[in-house]
């Protein structure tokens, strides 16, 4: 074979692995830029104060919408049906919430656990 044709293949072969890990690249971040965890996520670090009062205003709401009133003689009256719903609701979502809260962390932490392992001497 001719050296010179030798000498262009390599050249191609090596402008498609630029190519290709540029690629890469470019997919792996359109994907972290259209996921939603991902938005969810930034919108939180940017703005930690908003979303922190956010939740802590969610939280006042849910505990007074929720609390079991009481008599003057500190006898809690009976919940009423959209309340027992909402309750019945949040005792059935709680499995799955702490499912998905924990599948979240260990997809989170587990990267930058690795890193530290692999970082360490």
């Amino acid at each position: 074979m001719d050296p010179a044709h030798e000498d262009k293949k390599r050249a191609i072969v090596e402008e498609l692995n630029i190519q290709r890990d540029q690629l890469s690249i470019t997919h792996d971040a359109l994907l972290q830029k259209l996921s939603v965890a991902y938005q969810f996520r930034q919108s939180i670090e940017r703005n930690p104060v908003p979303w922190a009062i956010g939740s802590a205003v969610t939280a006042a709401i849910a505990a007074k919408a929720l609390r079991r009133p009481r008599d003057s003689k500190g006898r809690i009256h009976r919940r009423t049906l959209s309340r027992t719903i909402i309750g019945v609701a949040f005792g059935l979502a709680r499995p799955f919430v702490a499912k998905w809260a924990m599948d979240q962390a260990r997809h989170r932490l587990t990267p930058h656990l690795l890193e530290r392992i692999r970082k360490k001497p």
